[in-house]
């Protein structure tokens, strides 16, 4: 659960067109 976190502000932290990809397969 951590490393899921960590990836998440890594993403907050790097706003990116990838970032939005991601998220959305997460959610």
């Amino acid at each position: 659960m951590q490393s899921s976190i960590e990836i998440l502000s890594k993403w907050k932290i790097e706003p990116s067109p990838h970032s939005t990809s991601n998220e959305r397969k997460l959610l």
